[in-house]
Order: structure tokens, then sequence, then C-alpha cells
């Protein structure tokens, strides 16, 4: 709509009474649109960490029970070793070093059971150099051995004792790798729950409360899977 208006000088200004209206009318719908586009942005993400964490617990929650497996195979490599070197002869099976959980760490959103999952990789990597140092020592026994040198009965010595070592240091990690699964479903356990998307955006709430009788409760159920599986004779845990 156009309006006059009168001057000092007498003369007519022509002005355009619909300019600012556009104008604030344009400014508000490019406001709201930025605003919307923002908080879909966040929700985008803070739902893609939700799923992007709970996919690596449920990793983690695979990889602990590989390790569970592969220490009950790993003593029993150690331990047949162990006759075999007592009989002086050489052990053709090696143990082999566990796989870390690195890439789920990484993806975990929860920083104090990301300390308690880097704290367990920290004893597995200990536990792997221990690994390499004794399969390097079997490996140097073998090659005297097939280039038919003789070996001191102390070299066997030293290896029995380094494999005792290593299997006193298995019950252990065990327990760890045990009280890391129970946590860890329990996380799975509290996430599934969590079908709002409301609750999905509140990463507080992402953390379940551990009670002694949930976890309690959840090793039972693990202790009892465990006996199931030992019973069926089946390796793949």
């Amino acid at each position: 709509m156009e309006q006059y208006w009168l001057s000092n000088s007498g003369y007519y200004i022509l002005k355009d009474s619909g300019t600012w209206p556009e104008f604030l009318g344009a400014f508000l719908g490019a406001l709201f649109a930025f605003v919307f586009g923002l908080l879909t942005y966040i929700i985008s993400k803070k739902n893609e960490r939700f799923v992007l964490n709970q996919n690596a617990l449920v990793k983690l929650e695979r990889i602990l029970h590989k390790h569970l497996n592969n220490l009950g195979i790993l003593e029993a490599i150690a331990t047949g070793a162990q006759d075999i070197l007592k009989a002086q002869g050489i052990p053709t099976s090696r143990i082999f070093p566990i796989e870390t959980p690195d890439q789920a760490e990484m993806d975990l959103i929860d920083i104090e059971f990301i300390n308690k999952v880097h704290l367990y990789s920290m004893s597995l990597r200990a536990l792997n150099f221990n690994i390499m140092t004794i399969t390097h020592t079997l490996t140097r026994i073998e090659d005297l051995y097939i280039n038919g040198r003789t070996i001191e009965a102390k070299n066997f010595e030293v290896i029995i004792r380094m494999l005792q070592g290593f299997l006193n240091d298995l019950p252990s990690i065990n327990k760890k790798t045990k009280q890391l699964l129970i946590i860890t479903r329990l996380h799975i356990h509290h996430l599934n729950k969590k079908v709002n998307l409301l609750e999905r955006l509140i990463k507080n709430s992402w953390r379940p409360l551990f009670t002694e009788e949930l976890i309690l409760n959840e090793q039972k159920k693990l202790d009892e899977e465990i006996k199931k599986i030992q019973e069926s004779g089946d390796d793949n845990f």
C-alpha cells in the first residue's frame, strides 16, 4: 500500500508501507528455517551417537565372549606344551595373542566405562607381550632342534617356568573378562529400553545404575550360559 507524506518544504513524499512487514516476514521465515534445521541436525547427531554407542557395546560383548573362549583354548595349549617340554620335546602348537577391543573402546560414550575397557585392554597387552616372548623363545629352541643342535635341559626349564607364569596370569584375566562382560551386558539391557527419542537425546540417561542385585543376577545368567555351553561341548562361546 502506497502512502503520501507532506514534508516541511511542502513537497509530497511517496512511501511504501508494505516494505517493512515483508522484510520482517522474510527474516522470521529464514530464522525459523535456521532454528528448525539446527534442531534437526542436533537431534540427528545425538541419535547417531546413541546408535554408535549401542553398536560398540554389542561389538564389545561379542569380543569378550570370544576372549572367554580363547582363554580356555590358551590354557589347554599352554598346559599341553608344558607336558611336552618336561619330556624335553618341542611343542608344535603355539599360544596366540588376544584381540584388544580398541575400535569398540573408541566408539563408546560413557567415560567411566571407557576407562574400565582401557584398563582391561592394558591387561591384555601385558598378557600378549608375554605370549610373544614365549612364542619367540619356543621358536628359537625349535630352530636349534631342526639344525641338530643340542638343547640344554635348563632351556626347557626356562620355557616351562615362563608357561607356568602365563598360566598363573590366566585366572586373573578370565575374571576381568567376566566382570567387564557383565557390565557390558547391563549397559546393553539398559539402552535397549531407551526407545523414547527424548531419552536418547539425554546422555545422562544412557548410564545404568549398577546395583549389587543387578550385577549378581547378570553374573548368575552368564555362569549358567557358560555351563550349558561347556556341557554341550560347543567351543564357540
